[in-house]
């Protein structure tokens, strides 16, 4: 599928998940802050009337938003650990921050880097699709392939070609998601393939957006031997307990924290701190099942494996599991 085919048949995109359809921007502002974050939304001239369409799909790590506008719009928010992407159907989108960047029109995505605040001029007419992703999951697409400690300072492009190699993946994937999010009884909708849809579509937005994504990942040959990856491993099972660096991990290892980023990556298609945060959860789901700690409360069997904060606890549990650390003990009579 090429960029081409994004065009939505008819109306907003996503259109059968529409959130706010309204005059007053207070309330699209409203329903856009709930979701990720404070926005605030004016007309761009005074005495506008505003008109907006809004939907939104939510998937685990990331919100697919469906914009339609009538009016010039300044949508703007303080910086963001997120990004974003903002992919046009008709009319643009400017990018206030720099007046020598040129607005983005149909055929390309707008990258919202993150760290930067977000002031935006939405066209007249203009008609988008906005891909935000949790921060966490920044983390962990990018981990494997970039290093953990490089994704501070990876440099974003401005924007996408979606007719280059790259930019054709982000619209195949951008595809996809359209039309499995439309059809109520598409394997998405259902929860079939949910994860690897979303997984497909922000790997690609994100490999796409880093400049120097060609130059990484050059060389297979140069992987670590599957000696490294055990050693790694058994560190990692005895002392699960303790806060793990991917330094130390590397250490164990006897390699590069790059090397360790790869040999993880394509042993278990995700990185070293995802992984260790996977095996946590793991051992702290066994004791929820198990009888012998029915008299241990949740909060304290998450503290035992490091997790000190029960709202990000909570949210990683149901992102592995499905469900709420409750919901488990309950189910099995603890």
């Amino acid at each position: 599928m090429d960029s081409a085919q994004l065009q939505p048949g008819s109306g907003i995109p996503l259109g059968k998940h529409i959130i706010v359809a309204a005059r007053d921007l207070t309330i699209a502002q409203r329903a856009v802050s709930r979701e990720i974050g404070s926005h605030r939304f004016t007309c761009a001239t005074a005495g506008d009337e505003a008109d907006v369409r809004l939907s939104c799909v939510r998937l685990p790590r990331s919100r697919i938003f469906g914009v339609q506008l009538g009016s010039n719009i300044v949508a703007s928010s303080s910086p963001f650990t997120s990004l974003q992407f903002v992919v046009p159907f008709s009319g643009y989108v400017a990018c206030l921050r720099n007046r020598h960047e040129q607005p983005v029109r149909p055929g390309a995505a707008l990258v919202l880097r993150p760290g930067e605040p977000v002031n935006l001029l939405w066209a007249e007419h203009c008609m988008a699709l906005v891909v935000w992703i949790d921060d966490q999951a920044i983390d962990d697409l990018m981990t494997p392939v970039f290093g953990y400690s490089r994704i501070a300072e990876m440099r974003f492009r401005p924007s996408i070609d979606l007719a280059s190699a790259l930019g054709r993946s982000v619209a195949d994937a951008l595809g996809v998601v359209m039309h499995e999010c439309e059809n109520p009884a598409s394997l998405l909708n259902r929860g079939v393939t949910t994860r690897a849809v979303e997984d497909l579509l922000l790997s690609s937005l994100v490999y796409a957006a880093v400049e120097d994504a060609h130059a990484v990942g050059a060389s297979p040959g140069a992987l670590p031997c599957g000696a490294h990856l055990r050693r790694a491993t058994q560190f990692i099972s005895e002392h699960l307990q303790d806060d793990i660096t991917v330094e130390q991990l590397a250490a164990a290892a006897g390699v590069s924290l790059r090397k360790l980023q790869y040999e993880f990556a394509r042993q278990f298609g995700a990185g070293p701190i995802t992984m260790i945060r996977r095996e946590k959860l793991r051992r702290v789901r066994a004791m929820l099942i198990s009888p012998g700690a029915q008299d241990e409360t949740i909060g304290d069997i998450a503290a035992t494996w490091g997790f000190f904060d029960a709202k990000y606890f909570t949210k990683m549990y149901v992102r592995e599991f499905g469900e709420r650390p409750s919901d488990t003990r309950r189910r099995h009579g603890n």
